[in-house]
């Protein structure tokens, strides 16, 4: 069984989270200091009190919530169905060979409990509650079989009990008759009076009085006290720390992988089949006594142990090999030969110990020797759950996407992994919905806590996912690690308003993650991850993106109209024969043409599907968000104040209805360049096309110095210039590092305006909608 969901109550910085967990990897991230670790030691508790047979918890007072009284985590196990596979595995092997009752008894009851137990959802709940008044811990489960299913639990023990009682030697016979299945007394028919039990079964009749029988507990605390001592020996949990740098950590981590080699060879009796050789061997009896049989096991087993590390090692480590101390009697001795401390010597070219590799080689080789280790021979039912704390600490950004490669190399295997991580390498490793993103709350005059900032209640189809996969790529761990997220068009943006915001909001700037989306209409792709994480988000664009222009009907061109198109619209002559070639094309019926002159302005596509942004957005209120982004938009000339106070006035109704857009009063060419950066402007542009500056200088001798900065904004790659296809301007319609190059210019500059929203006012509103954000 894996983990499916954690539930955590009153457990250091966490008042009340729950998580579901994917089956083979969930990534856990967060700010620093968020609450990962706290998730992490909070199933290590659990694990390590379930594994302890101290009535008393393991638990430091540290691990208690400020001014509550009890911890409590609940972790769910998901798939009993399958477990219940597992256990009929194991009554199919131990009636294979000669019965051992006693196993195959314990195998039958679990089998019976965990079916009793199974609910609907094929889950079991079990939960851990300490107290901190005495430390004392108890472990339940949190489900109670339904009156038929403990009806049909208690009888069928009866009658296996009964059977076994009134006819051993039979009972015998029949657990070792492979020909018949192996819940063979389910046939048994109980008769039952005040003083005896009768029963029937086959050819068989026989009683026994009450008074001679011994019933066993089939009361439901006892059902789920055995089934929770099955899961403590069949659940590993490993840990490996986000330090690992110091001898101390180190040798904890290398005590607790060699425990798992101890459990394996020593205490699973019945299961492996090296046991008894070993066991003789140790005691010096039995007819496996002789030494060199457990030689002989040891051997065999560290050269597969070795081969099996290695090969999922990082590609750095070729081998390694143990240091044994000398061997000594082997009575005493044998389980310090076999285990002992063992030196590990790691060959990555030069055959050195383990302490004197380099520190991110350490930190990634107990990684994957945890892994390795975690799946070492160990018997089907038991399942290995592998928590790592930052699996990039020191190590370089290739060998982190080694060491992911290698955790996540998992196939039918009964591994899971859960890792916590500040990396965005590591998050772009993981889908965005096995990824668990932390944030915080803290109200006020209380203490704060940690959240999970996943919403579980949207439902998503495969389809969803798909689509969130192949769209979130690198944006996916910026996205998860901001307090706040600003997406923008392109990189040219992007550049531009992290150079101004790291001068508008010093102190938070840091907590902002801004974001190219390669196009405005892709928010509405993100729009189902970013409710998923409930990230905070404003898209930041320009005016086009609210206002669409629209033009005339459309023009379709073929051979039988086009001397009429080429007279119509003044063509030149030189133009038809490739209109002529493309016609001819049998894969082409007609050419659709367009006019390049508007004829009037529409709702753009962000105010026309606003509502798959924000719910509740009526057509009243779209209508008048239109009409404040299109005022004075047909007029041949807006001046710049004009053009800030629409822009202003718009923003601020969108921000007032809660509706995540902005804009900006241009583009990106048009925001950047004003009289305050007309200079650094016009200096840029005569570095790059020093004789298109002379043409520029030349046809702006009379203009005035808004013209000027006007006509300057088309020069250096406005759509403008490649609509008219003016001579001397850029020959491409964007060039982002000429923008940037000019913001950058200005702000380095020892004259410039001191304060920033002066130059740029459009970001008044937006600047301080984030300081009240962030």
């Amino acid at each position: 069984m894996k983990i499916s969901r954690i539930k955590i109550k009153s457990y250091k910085t966490i008042k009340e989270i729950e998580l579901s967990i994917n089956d083979i990897t969930t990534l856990i991230v967060g700010k620093n200091n968020i609450g990962k670790s706290n998730v992490l030691k909070s199933l290590e508790l659990f694990f390590n009190n379930l594994s302890s047979k101290s009535k008393e918890a393991i638990i430091d007072k540290e691990d208690y919530r400020f001014n509550t009284e009890r911890v409590e985590v609940r972790v769910t196990f998901d798939d009993i169905n399958g477990q219940l596979n597992k256990l009929r595995e194991r009554i199919t092997q131990e009636r294979s060979k000669r019965v051992n009752k006693e196993n195959l008894y314990r195998f039958e009851l679990l089998y019976l409990q965990f079916e009793a137990l199974k609910s609907q959802r094929n889950k079991l709940e079990v939960v851990l509650e300490i107290k901190r008044r005495n430390n004392s811990k108890n472990f339940s489960i949190n489900y109670n079989p339904t009156e038929p299913k403990l009806k049909k639990y208690r009888s069928l023990i009866l009658k296996r009990d009964l059977l076994e009682s009134i006819f051993p030697s039979e009972f015998v016979k029949l657990l070792n008759d492979k020909n018949i299945g192996w819940d063979f007394y389910k046939n048994v028919i109980v008769d039952e009076t005040e003083e005896e039990f009768k029963i029937t079964y086959r050819e068989l009749t026989g009683e026994i009085l009450k008074s001679d029988y011994k019933p066993q507990k089939t009361d439901v605390e006892s059902l789920k006290t055995n089934v929770v001592q099955y899961l403590s020996e069949t659940q590993r949990f490993l840990y490996v720390p986000a330090y690992r740098g110091e001898k101390e950590e180190r040798n904890l981590i290398l005590d607790r992988l060699f425990d798992i080699i101890i459990d394996d060879l020593i205490t699973t009796r019945g299961v492996t089949k090296d046991y008894d050789t070993i066991t003789d061997a140790i005691w010096g009896t039995g007819k496996y006594s002789n030494k060199q049989n457990i030689d002989s096991v040891i051997s065999k087993r560290t050269e597969s142990l070795i081969e099996k590390i290695t090969k999922d090692s990082i590609s750095s480590i070729t081998g390694f090999e143990f240091d044994k101390p000398n061997k000594k009697e082997i009575r005493r001795g044998i389980l310090k030969l076999m285990i002992g401390k063992p030196s590990l010597f790691l060959n990555d070219g030069v055959k050195t110990t383990f302490a004197s590799k380099g520190t991110g080689i350490q930190s990634s080789f107990m990684i994957t020797l945890m892994k390795a280790l975690s799946e070492f021979e160990f018997i089907n039912s038991t399942d290995i759950l592998l928590v790592i704390e930052e699996p990039e600490a020191f190590t370089h950004p290739q060998l982190t996407r080694e060491i992911m490669d290698l955790m996540l190399d998992v196939k039918e295997s009964n591994t899971q992994f859960i890792i916590a991580s500040h990396s965005p390498v590591v998050v772009n490793y993981v889908k965005a919905r096995n990824v668990i993103r932390l944030a915080e709350i803290c109200p006020k005059d209380k203490i704060k806590h940690t959240i999970n900032a996943v919403n579980y209640d949207t439902n998503y189809t495969k389809e969803d996912w798909n689509l969130i996969d192949r769209i979130a790529d690198v944006n996916l761990s910026e996205i998860v690690f901001a307090d706040y997220v600003i997406f923008v068009e392109g990189e040219g943006d992007k550049a531009i308003l992290e150079l101004l915001f790291k001068e508008l909001l010093p102190k938070t700037f840091h907590k902002l993650s801004i974001v190219s989306i390669s196009g405005n209409y892709q928010i509405f792709k993100l729009l189902k991850l970013l409710q998923y994480f409930t990230i905070p988000w404003i898209l930041v664009t320009d005016k086009d993106s609210f206002v669409e222009k629209t033009f005339e009907d459309e023009i379709k061109i073929t051979l039988r109209n086009l001397d009429d198109f080429f007279t119509k619209y003044q063509i030149s002559e030189t133009f038809k024969e490739s209109y002529t070639n493309v016609l001819n094309n049998h894969l082409v019926d007609k050419i659709i043409s367009k006019n390049s002159i508007a004829t009037g302005v529409k709702m753009g596509q962000l105010i026309k599907r606003i509502n798959d942004i924000k719910d509740g957005v009526n057509e009243d209120l779209k209508s008048e968000i239109f009409k404040i982004i299109s005022e004075k938009i047909n007029d041949s000339f807006i001046t710049d104040e004009d053009s800030v106070k629409i822009i202003n006035s718009f923003n601020q109704k969108m921000l007032s209805n809660k509706i995540p857009l902005y804009s900006l009063e241009s583009d990106l060419e048009g925001f950047i360049v004003n009289k305050e950066t007309y200079k650094y402007t016009y200096s840029v542009y005569r570095k790059y096309y020093p004789e298109k500056a002379d043409n520029f200088d030349a046809e702006t001798n009379h203009f005035t110095e808004q013209e000027k900065i006007r006509y300057i904004r088309e020069c250096i790659g406005s759509k403008t210039s490649m609509l008219k296809r003016i001579p001397n301007k850029a020959k491409t319609v964007k060039k982002p590092h000429i923008p940037i190059e000019i913001i950058s210019d200005y702000l380095h500059s020892k004259d410039r305006n001191s304060n920033l929203l002066d130059v740029f006012p459009n970001l008044k509103i937006l600047v301080s909608f984030l300081k009240e954000k962030i």
